[in-house]
């Protein structure tokens, strides 16, 4: 169960993105406190997707990582650990992030988002990624991360061993550095989305909420 940090209450913002929603998380405040998380857990592995809707606040442009949405907090780790999700700037170009892990190496493997534009104060946009196993004689642990921004071109990039998910708290939020957005309609699935899907849930830019009746 995803409960507020303690010492930071999460405001609510009424931008929100599907017809049958109201509110969004209001993480527009840079704070690192500011988060959701399900305590002593393991970050996500093996075949999922995950998908939601932020609409920037404010968006990095330096080399940093910040504005993380989800995150392992470690006790031990990096901060934060892997994976993780999140805006990432770097010489004026800002993506949405996805990095993770490999088992047996340590090698570290990030996927950017083919969309680099983003119009704070404006749009909400959807963002869909995740990883499976796309195994071969030469590489037979490999798996495949991707992830989409409003259902446009899907970027890929393949890891010779499967990400390993770090031990600590899950964190949804937890803003840091000059980074901040509202959040709407996450969710995760044990599977790989389709193009199809991610189109379907897309909508058109209208999005869909559970229970995604089409």
């Amino acid at each position: 169960m995803l409960v507020e940090n303690p010492t930071y209450t999460i405001p609510r913002s009424p931008n929100h993105i599907t017809a049958d929603g109201s509110y969004s998380l209001d993480f527009s405040t840079p704070s690192n406190t500011n988060y959701l998380t399900i305590f002593r857990t393991v970050g996500f592995s093996g075949t999922y997707t995950i998908s939601f809707w932020i609409r920037p606040h404010s968006v990095p442009t330096t080399g940093q990582l910040v504005a993380p949405v989800l995150s392992i907090a470690s006790a031990t780790g990096p901060s934060p650990d892997y994976p993780w999700i999140g805006f990432y700037g770097n010489g004026g170009t800002t993506t949405m992030r996805f990095c993770v892990k490999q088992g047996l190496n340590d090698a570290i493997t990030c996927l950017d988002s083919a969309n680099t534009s983003w119009t704070v104060d404006s749009s909400f946009y959807h963002i869909v990624f995740g990883q499976y196993p796309t195994p071969s004689t030469t590489e037979p642990y490999q798996y495949t991360l991707w992830m989409q921004a409003n259902a446009g071109t899907r970027a890929t990039v393949t890891t010779t061993y499967p990400g390993v998910p770090a031990l600590g708290d899950l964190r949804v939020g937890a803003t840091q550095g000059n980074a901040t957005y509202y959040l709407d309609d996450l969710g995760v699935w044990a599977w790989t989305w389709s193009p199809g899907d991610v189109s379907a849930m897309y909508n058109v830019g209208a999005g869909r909420a559970y229970p995604f009746n089409f």
